[in-house]
C-alpha cells in the first residue's frame, strides 16, 4: 500500500553527514484513530534520519514541518510568518527551536511561539501508531468575512 508519494527528492545531509530523506512529501493515506483524522506520513527511521520533513496534505494547502528532535516528534505549520513561504523544514534547529533560513524568524516547535513574539504558528499532535509517524491532518476553516 502507497502511503505516500514523495514530490521531491534532494540530496541533503544531516549533521552527522548522512543522506536525508525526501524532505518533502505529499501524503493521500488518512488513519482515523478516537475520532481524529491523521496523516500517515513515513517511518520512524525515515525521520530520524532527515531530521525534519515537509508534510503536503494531497487535498489542503497547509505545508507541516515534522521534525524529530532528542528523541521527540514534533508538528508545526511550515510556513514562516514573516513572508509566508513553506520553508521552516530546511531551517536549522537548536534544542526545539527552528530558524526560518530565509530571515532568520525563530520559532519553538513544542509550542509553536516566536522566539521574537511576533505571532505564533499552528500546532498539530503526532503520534506513532503501527510502525509508523502520524500528523494530525489540518482541519479546513472557512474564511471569517463579515459583509
Amino acid at each position: 500500500m502507497n502511503r505516500a508519494t514523495q514530490e521531491e527528492e534532494r540530496e541533503l545531509t544531516n549533521q552527522n553527514g548522512s543522506r536525508k530523506a525526501p524532505f518533502r512529501t505529499v501524503v493521500d493515506a488518512v488513519v482515523v484513530l478516537d475520532a481524529t483524522e491523521f496523516l500517515d506520513v513515513c517511518t520512524p527511521d525515515e525521520l530520524q534520519q532527515s531530521g525534519s520533513i515537509c508534510v503536503v496534505p494531497e487535498d489542503q494547502e497547509d505545508e507541516i514541518g515534522l521534525f524529530y528532535i532528542q528523541g521527540e516528534y514534533f508538528a508545526v505549520s511550515n510556513i514562516c510568518k514573516h513572508n509566508q513561504r513553506s520553508v521552516l523544514h530546511e531551517g536549522a534547529v537548536c534544542e526545539h527551536v527552528v530558524e526560518c533560513p530565509l530571515h532568520n524568524w525563530r520559532y519553538d516547535v513544542r509550542t509553536g511561539n516566536s522566539v521574537h513574539n511576533k505571532g505564533s504558528l499552528k500546532t498539530y499532535r503526532v503520534v506513532l501508531h503501527e510502525g509508523r509517524v502520524l500528523v494530525e491532518k489540518p482541519q479546513y476553516e472557512a474564511p471569517s468575512w463579515t459583509f
